[in-house]
């Protein structure tokens, strides 16, 4: 049960293949990208489905769409939505403690 959900999870309808074309599209003829938001970051957020943004690129590589150099060892752009603390204030906090 849970592999055939795994595949199901994983699988690329033609709709959704049509669905990140068109976000390719969109994000490429952007104008005022958001400044840090490739377009992986892009399409991950957009698309109906949930994707990681693995599956997304390699997804786009096998279509021959453009990945604008964006690499698949960024992480999900979920996962980098809350500011993160710079190491430099966790050690001024411990010294002031």
């Amino acid at each position: 049960f849970s592999e055939s959900k795994a595949e199901e999870k994983a699988t690329w309808t033609e709709a959704l293949e049509d669905e990140l074309r068109a976000h390719h599209r969109d994000y490429c003829e952007m104008e005022g990208r958001a400044e840090g938001k490739d377009i992986a970051d892009y399409i991950e957020h957009s698309l109906s489905r949930e994707r990681t943004r693995m599956q997304i690129l390699r997804k786009m590589n096998e279509l021959g769409l453009d990945a604008m150099g964006a690499k698949a060892g960024k992480g999900s752009a979920r996962d980098r939505q809350f500011p993160m603390i710079e190491l430099k204030d966790i050690a001024e906090g411990y010294e002031q403690a």
